[in-house]
């Protein structure tokens, strides 16, 4: 349960500092009982998952491309 804590509290020997966690239901809801805590909603938004049309006809799969081989210079080429 999302709590927002107001202020720092000692509870059960540990020190829970202000701001806004993610706390265990019965803690959270002693927290807002003493006071220090209040409910905090967290909104979860969903990604929206946008569909393509496939396009037919034209589109050629990728195709990797070849390496070009460089030419070798032969030791007669350089003694001319």
């Amino acid at each position: 349960m999302y709590i927002r804590v107001l202020g720092s509290t000692l509870v059960g020997g540990v020190w829970h500092e202000p701001g806004i966690g993610n706390y265990d239901p019965a803690l959270a809801q002693h927290l807002i009982d003493i006071g220090v805590a209040v409910p905090y909603e967290a909104k979860i938004v969903e990604p929206e998952v946008v569909k393509r049309e496939k396009k037919s006809g034209g589109v050629l799969p990728q195709v990797r491309a070849s390496r070009k081989r460089t030419r070798k210079k032969s030791e007669d080429s350089d003694s001319q």
